[in-house]
């Protein structure tokens, strides 16, 4: 990423979400949760690490973790018994019940929550494997449906944020991008 797009965007960021930060009580278990949204191959996987990295790094150094919302999708084979394969990656493919309920139990302060993990080498959730969360000071979650408030009843994901970021570009761009990723 250009060191200019970083020094006008992504340290402004960091230094509002730091000030967001330090009113919030030292002692506190529940993690400050960050949204990150927006369409496929937008950035946003890229905007969450420099992220990141700006809060993590100095003078900051906070404990940031990163969480994909890819984890949460059905698992292939439910999506192909859901009839939803050709779906994938759409608001209805994703087990947003269960993000909810994983981003509750952090929120509700537990030491340790497991989140799903997915695999961009079979494209496909693993079996038995998950990503344990100790009570981070900062979660940033990023994904598609990450502000989706279309499926499925309240709580939404959106609603359980503390901050939120949605990130677009022009569709040509997103279109390079995207050819780009598969190349």
């Amino acid at each position: 990423m250009p060191t200019e797009e970083v020094a006008a965007i992504y340290a402004p960021l960091s230094h509002l979400l730091r000030r967001n930060l330090e009113g919030r009580d030292s002692d506190e278990r529940t993690p400050y949760l960050i949204g990150i949204a927006g369409a496929v191959s937008v950035g946003k996987s890229t905007a969450a690490g420099v992220l990141q990295g700006l809060l993590a790094g100095p003078p900051h150094h906070l404990d940031v973790t990163l969480l994909s919302t890819d984890g949460f999708l059905y698992p292939n084979s439910e999506l192909e018994a859901r009839g939803l394969t050709a779906r994938k990656g759409s608001p209805e493919s994703y087990d947003v019940a269960r993000l909810v309920r994983f981003l509750g139990e952090l929120k509700a302060g537990q030491a340790e929550v497991s989140a799903p993990v997915y695999s961009h080498r079979t494209y496909d959730v693993v079996p038995g494997e998950t990503q344990l969360f100790h009570s981070p000071e900062v979660l940033i979650i990023e994904g598609v449906n990450v502000l989706d408030t279309t499926c499925g009843p309240p709580p939404f994901v959106a609603d359980l944020l503390d901050y939120s970021v949605y990130i677009d570009a022009d569709e040509e761009d997103i279109e390079r991008w995207y050819g780009r990723r598969f190349l």
